[in-house]
């Protein structure tokens, strides 16, 4: 008999743990309770299942025939995942055959996303709905996952992103344009009057490189680095020193304090920039410690630097915390954890980035990080995408609506 059917015989006996006999579907904490009962060594996985060594699965590993609607079949090797977006109260995922899969929003299992034809180069959701950004600078936007998808009247883009209830495009030329709701001028026409068309942003921004969007404001880096902010600032999240609590229609340069910005990230009244040197800058709101470099209600009308972060490689923001990618793949998160969106830490504030754990409460090591508005999820290096925090609308992608506490893996296989 060869070495994987001995293996699969075993996977069938189950596996032995100290906790006595296991259930149709046992939950493991460790890599220790996955021990079989001839002795082999098993993996925790983290979709907190146990797996066994079998030689004739492509990721070398077999699921035990206690793991629920797992059991028996091969773990999958994942590095179809070319990278994962969160929304407001959903997920998805753009795989690299250009498909793009979402759930939450009240679906609990990952879905394949009805799309026009071509190759997509980016993906980007939020309360405003889901916009897929094609290789050739055309852009489709959906009002939900489950909604039809239109093409926005655009000249070509290079960027794309999705607040609360605007979306926002970096246009062939390197302006920004923007459509949806203008209440607080998060367009930048000037104005507050909404539009269903792109409007170009005013105020002299030019040479744009990325763009963010977020709850009524909106923010933009330019090829030199500077950051630019328009919109709501009812908590400072425009961060502009000079005019505090001061709504702007047009586009303004944020305190020039911070500088060499390669990307920016915008959520709920409170804004992050990171540098080219690795550096993560916020401004804004604090009640839940969004700043993550002082107490909370501690808010700051202009960029601060988060001390002890350095070398962070990606930054993002949803609701009221932060998530950032540093050395190595170590994953730190910071503010609103009152649903664990942030970390498992048993803290519902937290005020300084707090590192991410799996089951094992060992250091999480992800190469991407997302935060949505109520949950976080991420992506390991060979392709396996994890989330934690709220599910009621099925955010964390496990088939269930029951909120997670760590990183647990969701639904979504290769191909």
């Amino acid at each position: 008999m060869s070495v994987a059917s001995v293996l699969r015989a075993t996977l069938v006996l189950g596996l032995a743990t100290s906790c006595g006999s296991l259930t149709a579907d046992f939950i493991c904490s460790d890599n220790a309770s996955c021990l079989s009962e001839s002795g082999v060594q098993g993996t925790c996985e983290l979709t907190g299942r146990c797996s066994l060594p079998d030689t004739t699965c492509t990721s070398g590993r077999r699921y035990a025939t206690s793991s629920g609607p797992l059991s028996s079949e091969c773990t999958t090797a994942f590095d179809c995942i070319a990278d994962v977006h969160a929304g407001e109260h959903a997920t998805c995922v753009r795989k690299r055959d250009g498909s793009v899969w979402c759930w939450g929003d009240g679906g609990s299992t990952p879905a394949r996303l009805a799309l026009p034809d071509g190759d997509v180069a980016q993906l980007e959701i939020g309360g405003a709905g889901v916009c897929v950004r094609y290789a050739n600078g055309d852009v489709h936007c959906a009002t939900s996952l489950r909604g039809p998808m239109t093409k926005v009247p655009l000249l070509g883009s290079t960027d794309i992103a999705v607040g609360a209830s605007h979306a926002c495009a970096v246009t062939g030329d390197k302006h920004v344009a923007c459509w949806g709701a203008n209440a607080s001028g998060e367009l930048g026409t000037g104005t507050t009057v909404p539009s269903t068309v792109p409007l170009l942003a005013l105020g002299g921004l030019v040479g744009v490189r990325r763009v963010a969007a977020g709850v009524e404001t909106t923010c933009a880096v330019t090829d030199g680095g500077a950051t630019w902010c328009w919109g709501l600032d009812d908590r400072d999240q425009l961060g502009r020193g000079i005019c505090p609590l001061c709504d702007s229609k047009t586009p303004m340069p944020v305190d020039d304090e911070l500088s060499l910005a390669a990307s920016v990230t915008v959520a709920d009244h409170f804004a992050c920039a990171l540098t080219t040197a690795g550096a993560a800058w916020c401004w804004g709101t604090n009640n839940q410690g969004q700043l993550g470099d002082r107490a909370a209600d501690n808010p700051s009308d202009s960029p601060h630097r988060i001390q002890a972060l350095s070398g962070i490689t990606q930054l993002r923001s949803g609701g009221s915390h932060s998530c950032a990618v540093g050395a190595g793949g170590a994953v730190s998160c910071w503010g609103d954890n009152r649903l664990r969106q942030s970390t498992s830490a048993a803290s519902d504030t937290l005020v300084a980035p707090t590192p991410v754990t799996d089951r094992a409460g060992q250091p999480l090591g992800l190469v991407e990080v997302v935060a949505g508005a109520e949950h976080s999820c991420g992506r390991s290096s060979d392709g396996v995408v994890v989330c934690w925090g709220n599910n009621t609308r099925g955010e964390i992608g496990d088939g269930t609506f029951t909120p997670a506490a760590r990183p647990t893996q969701a639904l979504v296989f290769c191909p």
